[in-house]
């Protein structure tokens, strides 16, 4: 992988995600790690003190400042072949990660997911949603908390719905190849949604994109699809979740307020977001 972006704020999430990170460099062989902050004056966009605009250059030196210590506590973590480059500036967070996925060949964009308050004043609530919805780069939102280790297992969640045009099949391939992870293929329907034999070309379909990955594949239901996935890769003591939230108001199910106490509880999992290919 040419390149992966770790957001920070300089939370202890944020550094936990940017260490985990750190150790997919030698797994994903990653050439180049962009650690990057954003000092918008924005209120979501960051947790450190904000600047008046004319404290800018004191901002930027501070926030250099501490890239420079989190790439410190990263160091241990990083494979020998990777490099590690800094940049900060007062662009908007999704407009300065978006500014970097043009000039450069990004693989991966890389964020923790609580901060030194709560769920919903970290950087990951709607900026996540903002980053993930905006990204051209698949986005790994890292729990707070987790710890890494090598990733044996990983639930792909899908729904049966143009599923040739939506299958991020190349990306997906990569990473289990790189990664020699079993994959397990998660579907999940509503039980009141009864049959629907527009399903069964679909799945045709999917297993032709897929099945050279050797998958296994699961047909489960349940009434809330965002809980069911969990539920799953918790019972199968899975190591990553991964999905193409293009249906069930993904975003707003996992991250809206209502639910913090949801995804509170399964905080060790992190979350892989592809975009449609």
């Amino acid at each position: 992988m040419e390149t992966i972006i770790i957001a920070t704020d300089f939370s202890e999430s944020a550094t936990n995600a940017a260490q985990y990170a750190a150790y997919l460099s030698g797994p994903l062989r990653v050439h180049t790690i962009i650690l990057y902050h954003s000092y918008d004056s924005a209120p979501q966009a960051t947790e450190i003190p904000l600047p008046e605009s004319k404290d800018a250059a004191l901002a930027h030196e501070s926030s250099l400042t501490a890239l420079e210590a989190t790439e410190a506590k990263m160091q241990p973590f990083i494979s020998k072949h990777t490099s590690v480059e800094i940049i900060a500036n007062e662009l908007p967070i999704v407009v300065g990660i978006q500014r970097l996925l043009d000039e450069r060949r990004v693989g991966l964009v890389v964020t923790g997911i609580t901060g030194k308050s709560n769920l919903e004043k970290f950087l990951i609530g709607s900026n996540t949603i903002a980053i993930a919805d905006a990204c051209t780069a698949p986005v790994l939102v890292v729990p707070e908390q987790v710890e890494f280790k090598p990733i044996a297992k990983a639930v792909f969640a899908c729904d049966l719905d143009k599923v040739d045009d939506t299958m991020p099949v190349g990306t997906l391939a990569q990473l289990a190849d790189t990664l020699a992870f079993k994959l397990l293929v998660l579907n999940i329907v509503k039980p009141e949604a009864g049959f629907d034999p527009g399903i069964i070309p679909e799945q045709y379909k999917l297993h032709g994109l897929l099945d050279r990955l050797n998958p296994e594949y699961h047909y489960v239901e349940y009434n809330d699809v965002v809980e069911g996935i969990m539920n799953f890769a918790e019972t199968q003591q899975a190591d990553l979740v991964m999905t193409v939230p293009k249906r069930y108001g993904f975003f707003d199910n996992l991250f809206h307020k209502s639910v913090t106490k949801k995804l509170a509880h399964h905080t060790r999992l992190p979350l892989l977001i592809f975009k449609h290919e």
